[in-house]
């Protein structure tokens, strides 16, 4: 566990260690608040555009912090819930 005494400054990523692609989190979303509608894709994308997810939080690792969830999934559905 990360000290509230520490001094901590910069970015941190908060992640797993999985990637997860845009629409399973979509679908999560929509299953968790048991939304019952398709995903339309408009065909538009643009240079750069992901189609997953994957951050970096080695940095956040260094001082100590631990993952709660075991997948992106899991923690998309207890966001979801929040």
């Amino acid at each position: 566990a990360i000290s509230l005494s520490q001094q901590l400054s910069g970015i941190f990523n908060v992640s797993s260690d999985s990637s997860i692609s845009n629409m399973l989190v979509a679908e999560a979303i929509l299953d968790k608040l048991k939304i019952k509608k398709n995903i339309v894709f408009t065909g538009d994308s643009w240079i750069g555009d992901s189609q997953k997810m994957l951050s970096d939080s080695s940095k956040l690792l260094e001082y100590g912090w631990d993952r709660m969830f075991d997948s992106p999934e899991e923690a998309v559905s207890h966001a979801v819930h929040f």
